[in-house]
């Protein structure tokens, strides 16, 4: 039989805590289903395993969002730069196949 710091070997932090027992007794109760469970929870949000494992790609996202944005801006006051347009056709012809994936969920 396993003790509780052997039980969950190699999974981490985050998804050990997880597995945890759910039982409620009534004053874990009350403070589950409290208003401010939401301010305390949230804080998890920045460190939980998920968060960390998405965040370099959202970054690396994000700046090129930004470096799209920034050279549209100055192609725009700028008639030297050429201006980059994409065409809307194929993401009109594959909206509603993601549609179908996002509603059926299929993988």
């Amino acid at each position: 039989e396993q003790t509780d710091s052997t039980a969950y070997v190699g999974v981490g932090r985050g998804e050990a805590e997880f597995s945890r027992s759910r039982d409620f007794d009534s004053e874990r109760w009350k403070k589950h289903a409290s208003l401010t469970r939401y301010g305390r929870e949230i804080i998890g949000l920045f460190f939980g395993t998920t968060t960390r494992r998405i965040l370099p790609i959202l970054a690396m996202l994000g700046i090129f969002a930004t470096l799209v944005e920034a050279y549209s801006y100055f192609a725009a006051r700028n008639y030297q730069l050429p201006e980059i347009n994409l065409p809307a056709a194929p993401f009109e012809l594959t909206a509603p196949l993601l549609g179908l994936l996002l509603v059926f969920r299929t993988n």
